[in-house]
């Protein structure tokens, strides 16, 4: 096994961070470490991410002024380079959670494959009681062009995924960026030979109303647009 970072930006989310910590602490895959990082929240975020820590060896918060998601995301990222422990990377976001195989499946499918990064399916929720999985499916091997063309959203998400410590040597999530995620997910694609994608919904991402959907599709596509222009130049 290889331990995983799983780094959780925190703002002003406490009705949701617990059952977000929860899942993942609940992982049938048990060689991780959860950064959680509190991006300033003024609410009790801070108190609960401070629960955490007192409750659980796994488990580290960083506190910080607030400077956004990327600033939350590349301080987790720092966080996990410096420990020599660490081999991966994931991220997930404070309001959505993860199937307790979440973290096994993506790591033993980029193993499997030999791949710097892993994706899995994801499905919209707002309760436990929304989600309905079928039996595990199997992952496969594809190309990142492949995948990137193939995948749409899921493709430029930064959540979902589990990447190879080594690939963020030198990239960090971009400062006052909408959608930064874009801007980075397929520079991280494009150093891997190989994509292992699992075709089994592991994250699942909040969703207060079936209208976030067509919403945050759209607002892929866009940003989508405005990241391929970018990758001319990468």
């Amino acid at each position: 096994m290889s331990c995983i970072s799983v780094i959780v930006p925190v703002y002003k989310i406490e009705l949701f961070l617990e059952r977000c910590v929860d899942s993942i602490l609940a992982q049938t895959y048990t060689d991780f470490k959860l950064i959680l990082v509190d991006d300033g929240s003024p609410d009790l975020c801070p108190a609960i991410c401070d629960a955490y820590v007192a409750s659980d060896r796994r488990v580290t918060v960083i506190h910080q002024e607030n400077g956004g998601l990327s600033q939350a995301r590349n301080a987790g990222i720092e966080f996990a380079l410096a420990d020599p422990d660490c081999g991966w990377i994931t991220f997930v976001d404070g309001d959505d959670w993860v199937h307790a195989e979440y973290l096994a499946r993506l790591y033993h499918a980029a193993v499997k494959h030999g791949a710097g990064i892993s994706s899995c399916k994801f499905l919209y929720a707002k309760w436990e009681s929304d989600i309905q999985i079928s039996e595990p499916a199997e992952s496969a091997a594809e190309a990142p062009e492949a995948f990137y063309c193939s995948e749409r959203m899921n493709a430029v998400v930064a959540w979902g995924k589990l990447y190879a410590k080594e690939l963020f040597d030198e990239i960090r999530f971009p400062q006052g960026k909408l959608h930064e995620d874009e801007f980075v997910t397929y520079r991280l694609l494009f150093q891997c030979e190989t994509i292992a994608a699992v075709q089994t919904p592991l994250y699942f991402l909040f969703s207060a109303s079936g209208r976030d959907y067509c919403k945050l599709e759209a607002c892929s596509f866009r940003r989508g647009l405005c990241a391929r222009r970018s990758m001319r130049l990468f």
